[in-house]
């Protein structure tokens, strides 16, 4: 959302001549979010000493650069087919099997996940503004 808020005006105010869709902002910002939500699970592995998605990671980008031109040449989808391209190679395993292992590893449920992550930002942000109200006074 702050891509499409904050980015898109920020980017025709530095470079006016660029033209940018919301709709592929949006798809780029959820391809982005597909990637790190990917990346924090196997960072947990790699923080392991363990690198167990390097396999899956290679067919994804080879499905990535096959998907990429059968959208981009048979279909002439553009940039539409580079993003769905790559939404389509990370969905078909990466974006939730790391996600379902760790959990295992960890006996964790999502739902936990969900609470733990919620109360965690929630004392964060609660600890920055005290911080915050207590220079000000």
């Amino acid at each position: 959302l702050l891509v499409v808020i904050v980015g898109l005006p920020l980017l025709r105010l530095i470079r006016p001549e660029t033209v940018v869709s919301t709709s592929i902002m949006v798809a780029i910002g959820f391809y982005q979010f597909i990637l790190k939500f990917r990346n924090c699970y196997t960072s947990y592995f790699s923080c392991t000493n363990r690198i167990p998605y390097i396999k899956a990671f290679l067919i994804s980008s080879i499905g990535c650069v096959v998907l990429s031109f059968i959208f981009m040449g048979w279909f002439h989808y553009g940039v539409w087919g580079l993003i769905v391209a790559q939404i389509i190679s990370q969905g078909i395993y990466n974006a939730w099997a790391w996600m379902v292992k760790a959990h295992k590893e960890m006996d964790l449920s999502a739902q936990e996940t969900i609470f733990y992550g919620w109360r965690e930002t929630k004392q964060i942000i609660e600890s920055f503004l005290k911080k915050r109200s207590k220079r000000n006074v």
